[in-house]
């Protein structure tokens, strides 16, 4: 075989890997957009949903963004105990004992590195709780 084809052969498996990426990609997204609706997902446009936030994936940062309003507006509350965020959110990136407990949120505002933070009092009921940009 010569170089040159060679070359285009190498082209060749380095497109169809893209290609079959590409798709995977696609099909993973659709799925996503079509929650809950079927509707293209914006910023903000998802229910909070427990299980999709505490889900481990490949891309399961994704919807968080997603989640974020309705999660901050209407789900966590001051007051709440920390258990009852925990049963809602998951484990946290921290120490347990801590006082702030940080989720990633994977890109967010165009910054690589957001969290939700969550801060609670000393008796371990919610106090704050903002988002982060590292």
């Amino acid at each position: 075989m010569t170089k040159a084809a060679k070359m285009w052969t190498v082209r060749l498996t380095i497109l169809s890997i893209l290609v079959a990426g590409f798709f995977f990609i696609k099909n993973e997204l659709d799925e996503f957009n079509a929650y809950p609706t079927g509707t293209p997902l914006n910023e903000d446009s998802l229910k909070f949903n427990s299980e999709e936030w505490k889900r481990e994936r490949e891309y399961y940062e994704a919807l968080r963004p997603y989640m974020l309003k309705d999660l901050m507006t209407n789900v966590l509350t001051i007051g709440m105990d920390s258990t009852t965020v925990k049963d809602l959110l998951g484990e946290n990136l921290g120490p347990h004992d801590s006082r702030w407990w940080d989720y990633r949120l994977g890109v967010y505002r165009e910054m690589e590195a957001s969290y939700l933070q969550i801060e609670f009092d000393d008796k371990g009921k919610l106090k704050r709780v903002e988002i982060i940009d590292r």
